[in-house]
């Protein structure tokens, strides 16, 4: 952290981050000078090295979910895999991609929650339209066996959206929990109508309806929401919609 801030470098005591990591020995200082190969002129030559280097970011982050460094360029990003998934997801299904996938899965799973590894893949090959030239047979692979749990080829379809999609800011959690505290009724749960009501937009009021699988209100109204349902129903909003409107 401290090689990141510009004020607190100068306090740290690291060596010069000119090779391959930040906190590597720089032995271009100690080398004597019959084994120096940048010149005779070994104390210019290190002080133009050492002001070059002021300027640097050896923590610098760099953009995009592919490995950049030319050595792990052919190999299988699990950030690129659920980059393409999710770019897929927000292609096909819209805003509510993630409710729909949601929805789509648990059509194949059980009453606890688990579906079979082989209806997720079919899910995302015949239903979502993902190819193996975006997203490959093995990588795919690999990533649902790292969910599977105690049962052999079965996952939670809670433990895979929450592997899949982007985490809901912290900042956005905190108005959800407020929002669900404002509502909570005796009984521990929020009336979906009393939510409903405090909506004036219709086609906010329509998303929410059908993420509960209905189509129209009266239908849902009376429906007990958990504190848990009612997170988890913001975290698949968020990633492909505006939820601000949700949490007036």
């Amino acid at each position: 952290m401290c090689l990141a801030d510009t004020e607190l470098r100068s306090n740290v005591r690291v060596s010069a981050s000119a090779g391959i990591g930040p906190f590597h020995r720089n032995s271009e200082f100690t080398k004597p000078l019959g084994e120096f190969y940048k010149g005779l002129l070994k104390d210019d030559e290190m002080e133009n090295m050492f002001n070059s280097l002021k300027e640097s970011q050896p923590l610098r982050h760099l953009e995009g979910a592919r490995p950049v460094a030319t050595t792990f360029s052919s190999v299988p990003s699990l950030a690129a895999l659920k980059e393409a998934i999710h770019n897929k997801i927000a292609e096909v299904w819209g805003p509510h991609g993630y409710i729909i996938l949601r929805h789509r899965l648990f059509d194949f799973s059980d009453h606890e929650g688990f579906v079979q590894k082989g209806d997720v893949v079919s899910v995302m090959r015949e239903q979502l339209g993902v190819d193996t030239d975006g997203v490959a047979e093995k990588p795919l692979d690999v990533w649902l066996t790292q969910l599977v749990t105690m049962k052999k080829d079965e996952l939670r379809v809670g433990s895979l959206l929450t592997s899949l999609r982007p985490s809901l800011p912290q900042k956005d959690k905190r108005k959800v929990l407020e929002m669900f505290k404002s509502l909570q009724s005796a009984s521990g749960t929020v009336r979906l109508g009393d939510w409903l009501a405090r909506l004036g937009d219709n086609n906010v009021k329509q998303t929410v309806v059908a993420a509960f699988g209905a189509e129209d209100e009266a239908s849902v109204a009376d429906t007990g929401v958990t504190e848990q349902v009612f997170l988890e129903l913001f975290s698949d909003l968020a990633p492909l919609s505006n939820i601000d409107p949700l949490l007036v």
